[in-house]
């Protein structure tokens, strides 16, 4: 029986990790934890949607309008690239955590989540970036022709 290669062991048996979202603390001398991405504005993952510019009646729907507009500015095909700089990063420095200052005890949802869902949609795909889609049918019709042989 023959041995897998490297390519067929890494395009089949990754199992990708999770990323969670932590709350980056304002205080003086606080420190992120090891393997935590920054997504607070001034980085380049920053939400450029300010709460406070949106017109909302409540602080509830400003933040949510913010949110909003981050979605529909991230899926648009000028900012593929910066998805593409996160999904790097993520994979490159093996990212546990997303930290931004929104409060992650009540409200969830903020653009931070966004970037985890971005994650969990694409990380995968992302996991095995050095295989082609045709390498990876490739190592799948040869291990397909390998079992039916056995």
């Amino acid at each position: 029986m023959r041995q897998a290669t490297e390519d067929e062991i890494r395009a089949f048996t990754f199992v990708p990790w999770q990323i969670d979202r932590i709350q980056r603390k304002r205080t003086i001398g606080s420190k992120l934890p090891p393997r935590t991405l920054c997504v607070t504005r001034g980085t380049a993952f920053g939400n450029p949607f300010k709460v406070e510019d949106q017109h909302a009646p409540t602080k509830h729907a400003q933040r949510n309008l913010a949110v909003l507009k981050f979605v529909d500015w991230i899926k648009a095909p000028e900012q593929a690239e910066l998805m593409q700089k996160f999904l790097r990063r993520c994979r490159d420095e093996h990212i546990e955590h997303i930290a931004c200052f929104c409060d992650t005890t009540g409200y969830t949802w903020c653009h931070g989540a966004i970037w985890i869902e971005i994650w969990n949609a694409h990380g995968i795909d992302w996991m095995v970036f050095p295989l082609s889609q045709e390498r990876r049918l490739e190592i799948a019709r040869s291990l397909a022709d390998h079992r039916s042989v056995s």
